[in-house]
């Protein structure tokens, strides 16, 4: 199958971009900046095989409309979504069109990466509504024509929106509702190299409230309130001892009540 990386960024030099992240196979990449462009052009992977280069310079701002221009704009039948900060191996095409070909039934696959922060599973698993928060977009590799048009990156959460992120967790969790098999695959496919996120700055009032909000996105009032208890009494004190549990709850409410 064909494979096409999606590549979100803003003010690149796309040309490096594609070099730096090691692109063997066609690509797409949202650069943006300060003007409304589009170019194209062709170049030899490693392999000798001639791939297309297509960029979007846009005015636009935020990464899940980067996101969800790339897949609009996309062409190949496995689209893999790739950050700036992405080196992939030299092989990732094959790798995979190889775990596609083994789970036919699944449409989106999430990938193993090196990254400084982050371990992944040895072992291959589905992806449910349980466990959709472990994944990040940028291990994300879609079969194109699996995913529903009406599905997209929601534009009020991720980078750039001041909401706080998850909407790749939400992006997924459409997906499932829709019957969209999901699954992750031990497969290390490159690398990652980013130390500091984009939106989050500490576990302050502000972060709180986000996951409150977000938990209602991602899952729904009844599903979403039931994973803000889970997160105040499994995981709130463990990932945040700076604040209180009572904090906790007052700021996760206060999200889960909110209408943005």
């Amino acid at each position: 199958m064909k494979v096409e990386v999606l590549i979100s960024c803003m003010f690149q030099d796309a040309a490096a971009l594609i070099a730096r992240t090691n692109i063997q196979s066609d690509v797409l990449v949202i650069n943006q900046c300060d003007t409304d462009k589009y170019e194209t052009y062709e170049f030899v992977n490693n392999g000798g095989a001639l791939c297309t280069a297509r960029i979007f310079h846009t005015k636009e701002r935020g990464l899940s409309r980067s996101r969800n221009m790339a897949i609009r704009n996309a062409s190949g039948e496995l689209c893999l979504i790739c950050d700036d900060d992405e080196v992939l191996q030299d092989d990732y095409v094959d790798m995979l069109n190889s775990a596609f070909a083994q789970y036919p039934d699944d449409g989106i696959i999430v990938f193993r990466f090196k990254h400084p922060s982050k371990t992944f599973s040895d072992k291959a698993y589905r992806i449910g509504y349980f466990n959709l928060g472990r994944i990040g977009s940028y291990q994300m590799c879609l079969r194109r024509d699996s995913i529903p048009r009406h599905i997209t990156f929601c534009e009020k959460m991720g980078s750039g929106t001041g909401n706080g992120g998850g909407e790749e967790n939400k992006f997924v969790a459409d997906c499932l509702k829709s019957g969209v098999h999901v699954r992750y695959v031990p497969t290390l496919i490159g690398s990652v190299a980013q130390v500091e996120s984009k939106w989050f700055h500490g576990f302050d009032k502000s972060y709180w409230v986000n996951r409150g909000w977000g938990s209602k996105m991602v899952y729904g009032r009844l599903l979403g309130y039931i994973h803000i208890w889970y997160t105040l009494l499994v995981k709130s004190y463990r990932i945040d001892k700076t604040n209180s549990w009572f904090n906790h709850f007052l700021w996760l409410h206060k999200g889960f009540a909110e209408n943005r």
